[in-house]
């Protein structure tokens, strides 16, 4: 019973971290093209793993992300997507 339990609940939090991923990703993308800004892979990468930091760190503090302030998100991961930054879970990150 407790690892179907911890399956589903992976699966709501993977299904609801790829909307905000694709919802966040994707306004990020059209604010740097409305400035001529190219967003390449690498961008994305680092956009998304922003993203996937933010939203670990909401569901490990119990905040509702629906609640949260977009554009403050939006900015969070515009800022990550722009300087590169490759936050990467917490793990050492290579390039």
């Amino acid at each position: 019973g407790m690892i179907m339990a911890e399956e589903v609940k992976s699966k709501e939090f993977t299904t609801a971290l790829s909307v905000w991923n694709t919802t966040v990703t994707n306004a990020v993308s059209g604010d740097f093209k409305s400035i001529g800004v190219p967003f390449d892979d690498y961008s994305k990468t680092c956009a998304s793993n922003a993203m996937c930091a933010v939203y670990d760190l909401a569901v490990r503090s119990n905040v509702n992300l629906k609640e949260a302030d977009m554009n403050s998100l939006v900015g969070v991961v515009k800022n990550a997507a722009s300087l590169k930054l490759n936050y990467n879970m917490g793990k050492d990150h290579l390039v």
